[in-house]
């Protein structure tokens, strides 16, 4: 889903919707001690989606990305180093 894992600054998201991911997806960047630093929504897409986030605003440590949609959700944890 994120890469490059490790990432410093920038990094791509890739979905690959099919017809049971209908709807718009939102990205939530959740810190290890639980809390929400980063939110990012998309509209609808359908197929291979790639993406660039800019995270550079995070701080150095462990997070976890987690993408929900209507009935689909996904988690995968990522590190940023510094």
């Amino acid at each position: 889903m994120l890469n490059p894992n490790p990432t410093s600054d920038v990094s791509q998201i890739q979905f690959n919707c099919d017809e049971t991911v209908t709807g718009p997806l939102t990205l939530r960047i959740i810190s290890y001690t639980g809390q929400i630093v980063g939110t990012f929504d998309f509209p609808d897409i359908e197929g291979l989606s790639n993406f660039n986030l800019n995270l550079s605003s995070l701080s150095a440590g462990i997070y976890l990305a987690k993408v929900i949609a209507a009935k689909y959700s996904a988690e995968e944890s990522f590190v940023v180093t510094k």
